[in-house]
């Protein structure tokens, strides 16, 4: 999992630099490009982030917490994507399960945007 983790980062850290805010980092968004090689894809809810972003795009499940606390937080930026790669990484050791599965009731509902 290390290699394709490390190619992730590393295109994270392309888009940051670039200036590019993904928005929608998840599983299904990795796509093997050959069975050693992973590409990012979906780039449909990418943003310039030169400027803190205060709109919510992307899947719920993967917002950073900063991004549920819209509109009353002060908006975000890169750091949501590797929020969302950890996730993500995580999922994809634990055979599919969300870190945060455990919630119940209202707070499992707000995170995954059931409300």
């Amino acid at each position: 999992a290390a290699p394709l983790l490390w190619q992730v980062l590393r295109a994270l850290t392309f888009l940051r630099d670039e200036g590019i805010v993904h928005r929608d980092v998840k599983p299904s968004n990795l796509l093997f490009a050959d069975e050693s090689t992973l590409k990012l894809a979906d780039f449909g809810s990418a943003a310039f982030g030169s400027e803190p972003l205060v709109r919510a795009e992307g899947t719920p499940c993967f917002f950073a917490p900063e991004v549920h606390q819209l509109p009353r937080g002060n908006g975000y930026s890169f750091p949501v994507d590797m929020w969302a790669a950890g996730v993500t990484l995580y999922m994809l050791m634990f055979k599919g399960s969300h870190p945060f599965n455990e919630g119940k009731g209202i707070d499992k509902q707000l995170l995954c945007g059931g409300h």
